[in-house]
């Protein structure tokens, strides 16, 4: 045995020849000939290996394995750390001390408790992370339900604005339509204001010629207006020019005079000696004088005959002001003509090539109108195919749907069906546990012989020919309602031996006394030959004992010999009750076994746990063999059922899946359809829009051409 502080310290660490192993393994084998662990084999070796890295791998019989497979391996054997089967030193002083309740551990260990213990501490555990699961399943299913919120909100956008573009394909046709009609009542005031327009020409055509006859008479009489003012003109020029040339001279004169005053003055000023300058000077002045009064006059002539020549020259003004004002009219007049001539022009190449447009309209309408008619035939006939595929789909759909009814229904009772069978196999296998329990604490209760001297044990283990030999527990098989009352009444003989002859008996006895076993108690058989039970009387509210007692008919003697006037009462009142004179010879048992009456005593006390399962245990082995037996047939029955039941199921989930399938499909064909043929009808009935619309476009068309 080896101790250490570390599990790792047990690991062989190498020497100077020998290199340092990576592991440690240690192997228990146990010999499983009487079937006592639940596996097929008749040795089972449990080994575990430890790593230097601190990893165990556990192998059940060379096998890689969990350590669970191996803790439920040995559940309910009584084979653990802290279990019955082995005791350590300090195991004895804390079974004494009741420490941290090691005595009612060690009991629900020998009586299979905690094998169920530790499974519904799995359990929980299990269902601890199931419900762990369980609450993330719905966070997840929580956060999908958010973005479904979301992409139906999205998936509703969707089919509106798909709903809405077709409303908009409608409605836009339809306002081509009413654009188209407007566009042909404009069309036909068009045509009125052309015609009009074009009279407004005529008569504009022949006022222009008229004015342009007018402009070329005015233009030769302003050109002679202008030849007569150009020749004034120049008169004016002329004139002007003799003008400025006398005043220039005048002017002169004026300063020649005024100069002469001035030296006049300067001469004067001068004295006498210039006198005679002077008279020369005054002569001169005389001359001048004259010579500027000869002057005057002449400049008063040329005066007057300026002035002439400036009313003459405003006169001549006047008329050539008047005579521009009229040439500047008549352009006018004549800009505005050619303009408005201009305006008629242009606005009749217009329409001419509106006209030439709207012939060439007409033509392309007209193919349009071809090609429409076409296309409309080919809607209708792809319309045609799409309501037969719909009305095909439609069925199919409703067939699959009808169908797939039908399987969820078979499949809800195939659930309740396999729901009803997992609980019959569940309930099956509980009983089966509990029964195997039961024929396994029976049997070995039976093979240790719990409860009997070790007289009995050792004639019955070390001797051959009493291993066969039945005690009187093994024989008494009643009711359990009866049982512990029987059980405690016999009490003191259910350790006697039943051997058919006087010699077996000598037998056992001599045996016992050279080996120095202690004492045996012997029925013998032979001797309840001649033994006849005497005739018993009824007492009322009780039962014979022996009528409630299955044996064979070879041990009927010795029943009525052991129970003859002992009666079993159908309550407890009866037996307190009862007179005394009735009782006289007899002896009553209480139902529950807490007491037995006679005339003049009465035994009995508390019931213990262990009472009522002494006597009948090989007939109860069998018993709960058969029982056993039994419930694994009717398990393997259910087994067969269930797994039907769950082929069936599985197949059905999988016909209802490609149903489901075929259905998305075929609504997805059907909607797709549908979609086409609303899409086919809404081109239908614009193509029909559109080849009224050009129809008549083209009409109006005609009648403007025309």
């Amino acid at each position: 045995m080896l101790r250490s502080e570390k599990m790792e310290n047990i690991i062989f660490n190498g020497t100077k020849t020998r290199k340092p192993a990576n592991l440690a393994e240690v192997s228990l084998t146990f010999v499983n000939d009487k079937g006592i662990l639940p596996v097929e084999f008749t040795t089972v070796c449990v080994t575990r290996r430890l790593y230097r890295s601190g990893d165990s791998e556990y192998l059940l019989n060379g096998v890689t394995c969990r350590l669970k497979d191996i803790t439920d391996l040995f559940l309910n054997t009584g084979i653990g750390s802290d279990t019955y089967s082995i005791i350590e030193l300090k195991m004895v002083d804390d079974i004494i001390n009741d420490r941290h309740n090691t005595i009612k551990m060690l009991l629900e260990e020998a009586s299979g408790i905690s094998k169920y213990k530790i499974r519904k501490k799995q359990t929980l555990q299990k269902l601890e992370e199931t419900d762990a699961d369980l609450n993330r399943v719905n966070d997840l299913l929580f956060e999908i339900e958010k973005s479904l919120k979301q992409l139906e909100y999205q998936a509703k956008k969707t089919e509106k604005y798909y709903r809405l573009k077709e409303e908009y394909k409608v409605v836009s046709t339809a306002l081509a339509w009413f654009l188209m009609r407007e566009f042909t009542s404009t069309i036909k005031e068009l045509t009125e204001k052309e015609q009009k327009q074009s009279e407004e020409k005529n008569n504009l055509g022949q006022q222009l010629e008229n004015l342009e006859q007018q402009l070329s008479e005015i233009k030769i009489v302003s050109e002679e207006r202008q030849q007569a003012l150009g020749d004034v003109q120049k008169l004016l020029n002329e004139k002007l020019f003799l003008i400025n040339k006398y005043e220039n001279e005048h002017k002169g004169r004026i300063e020649k005079l005024n100069y002469l005053n001035e030296k006049k003055l300067q001469l004067e000023k001068q004295g006498s000696s210039e006198q005679t300058q002077a008279l020369e000077i005054e002569k001169q002045i005389a001359q001048a004088e004259n010579e500027k009064i000869s002057e005057e006059a002449k400049t008063k002539e040329l005066e007057n005959e300026i002035q002439s020549l400036k009313s003459e020259l405003e006169s001549s003004r006047k008329n050539y002001d008047q005579s521009v004002d009229e040439l500047r009219q008549l352009n006018l007049h004549i800009l505005q003509v050619r303009q408005s001539v201009n305006d008629h022009e242009t606005f009749i190449a217009v329409r001419q090539t509106r006209i030439n447009s709207l012939n060439d309209q007409m033509k392309r309408l007209g193919e349009q109108i071809d090609k429409d008619r076409i296309s409309l035939q080919n809607l209708e006939g792809e319309l045609s195919m799409l309501a037969v595929k719909k009305d095909q789909a439609e069925k199919e759909s409703h067939d699959k749907k009808q169908s797939t009814l039908q399987l969820d229904s078979e499949i809800t009772q195939h659930e309740n069906a396999v729901k009803e069978l997992r609980e019959k196999l569940a309930d099956e296998r509980r009983n089966y546990e509990v029964k195997n329990n039961e024929y396994q604490l029976t049997r070995n209760l039976a093979e240790k012989m719990e409860g009997f001297p070790e007289s009995i044990k050792f004639l019955k283990k070390n001797s051959d020919s009493f291993k066969d030999i039945p005690l009187l527990s093994d024989i008494i098989n009643c009711d359990e309602q009866f049982k512990v009352a029987i059980e405690n009444y016999l009490e003191p003989f259910l350790s006697h031996f039943i051997v058919q002859s006087n010699e077996q008996a000598w037998n056992g006895l001599n045996k016992l006394s050279s080996e120095g076993k202690g004492r045996a108690h012997f029925f013998i058989l032979d001797s309840f030959t001649n033994y006849h039970q005497a005739s018993t009387h009824q007492i009322d509210g009780c039962i014979a004992a022996s009528s409630v007692i299955e044996n064979d008919g070879r041990y009927h003697s010795l029943m009525n010999y052991l129970l003859a006037n002992v009666y079993i009462a159908q309550n407890s009142d009866v037996a307190t009750q009862a007179n005394q004179n009735e009782i006289e010879g007899k002896i009553i048992l209480s139902p529950d076994g807490k007491f037995y009456r006679q005339r003049y005593s009465i035994s009995g006390g508390s019931v213990g746990s262990y009472d009522g399962k002494r006597t009948g245990r090989l007939k109860h082995l069998e018993k709960l063999s058969a029982e056993i037996q039994q419930h694994q047939q009717q398990t393997e029955v259910f087994k067969i059922e269930l797994q039907q039941t769950e082929e069936l199921l599985s197949a059905g989930k999988t016909q209802a899946a490609e149903n489901r399938k075929i259905i998305s499909l075929t609504d997805s064909e059907l909607s797709k359809a549908v979609l086409n043929i609303n899409t086919l009808l809404s081109k239908k009935i614009s193509l029909l829009l559109i080849v009224r619309v050009m129809k008549r476009i083209s009409r109006n068309c005609k009648k403007n051409s025309s």
